[in-house]
C-alpha cells in the first residue's frame, strides 16, 4: 500500500465569507467545502519556513492531498485529531512532487488557536 492510497489524516475545509454589516465593518462566516478528506499533514522544514518568512508570511505545516483540493488563501482546515486548532491556508493548492511519490497536491498553512 502506498501513501497515496493510505493518507494518515482526514480534514474538513471551510471557506471564509465576509459580509458587510450595518456599521461599516464585516462579519465572517464559514461555508464547508469538504469533510473527511484524506490528507497528510506534516510540519514544514525550518528552511522552507524561513523562505516564507522572508515574504512576511508565517507558515507552520504543509498538507498533502492525492488530488487537487481546490483550496485558496484564507480557507481553513480542521483535523479531528487536533481539536482547538485550525490551519489557515496561506497559499492556494498546487501540484507538489517533493514527497517523491507520484503527484501530490499541497497547501502551506499556519496553525492557530480557534477562537
Amino acid at each position: 500500500m502506498t501513501l497515496l492510497s493510505n493518507m494518515p489524516h482526514t480534514c474538513t475545509a471551510s471557506r471564509t465569507t465576509r459580509t458587510a454589516d450595518g456599521y461599516g465593518g464585516f462579519t465572517e462566516s464559514f461555508t464547508e467545502t469538504f469533510s473527511g478528506r484524506a490528507c497528510w499533514r506534516q510540519r514544514i522544514s525550518e528552511r522552507a519556513a524561513s523562505l516564507w518568512q522572508a515574504r512576511s508570511i508565517a507558515v507552520t505545516n504543509k498538507v498533502y492531498f492525492a488530488s487537487d483540493p481546490g483550496l485558496i488563501e484564507n480557507d481553513v482546515l480542521t483535523f479531528p485529531d487536533d481539536s482547538g486548532w485550525r490551519y489557515v491556508v496561506m497559499a492556494a493548492s498546487e501540484p507538489d512532487a517533493s514527497a517523491g511519490l507520484s503527484l501530490l497536491w499541497s497547501v502551506v498553512v499556519d496553525r492557530e488557536r480557534e477562537d
